[in-house]
Order: C-alpha cells, then structure tokens, then sequence
C-alpha cells in the first residue's frame, strides 16, 4: 500500500465509525398517528376482560406466547418495571396478554406466565 492511501484510508474509517456512531445512539422515536378527534374503541371481550369496564384507565395489550425465549419474557418484565414505578398510578393500568399460540396456551399457563 502506497504511504499516501493510507491517511485516506484511516480518515475513511474514522469517518465511518462516527457515522455508524451517531447513528447507532440516537434515541428511539415513536412512530404513530394520532387520532383526531378521539373515537371511541369499540367492545372487545377477551375471556372475562371486557373493554368497557375499563373506561378512563390505560390498557396495554401485549401479543406473545408463554413458551417464548427472550423478547416476551422481556418485554413483560419492562411491563413490570414501568408499573411498579407508576406506584399507586399503577391501578389504572391494565395489562392484557393475548396469545398468538392459542393451542400450547391454556388460560390457566397464560395467567400463571403473566403473575410469574
């Protein structure tokens, strides 16, 4: 390699890795609409959960299976996480688990997985 490509090269790479640098560390930002004016969310009844019980309360509804390896049992314990530091706010949170493998998931393994 010729002395005079090898600056280029070492700017070339340092140039990159800044990139990938600045790229790589910035903050997630939501993507989303919003919806104006707010309508109302029709009934859903999932087992004995029923939508309209829950009127002026958050439902976060999360999609998994119980016998997921890493990102359900994860994302649930971040559920966790943000409930207990909601504290008493906690209360008007509810949090629905709905399996997308609904043979393998009876209602008593989904209630035992989400408690656990």
């Amino acid at each position: 390699m010729k002395r005079s490509t090898v600056p280029i090269l070492f700017g070339l790479t340092a140039g990159l890795l800044l990139a990938a640098g600045i790229f790589f560390t910035r903050p997630y930002q939501l993507h989303g609409s919003v919806i104006a004016p707010p309508q109302p969310a029709p009934e859903i009844a999932l087992g004995d959960f029923r939508l309209e019980q829950q009127a002026g309360n958050v439902v976060l509804v999360f999609f998994g299976y119980t016998s997921c390896p890493d990102v359900c049992p994860t994302t649930m314990g971040e559920m966790k996480t943000v409930l207990t530091k909601l504290g008493s706010q906690a209360e008007k949170v509810s949090v629905v688990f709905i399996t997308v493998d609904p043979k393998r998931d009876t209602p008593e393994r989904a209630k035992a997985y989400a408690a656990a």
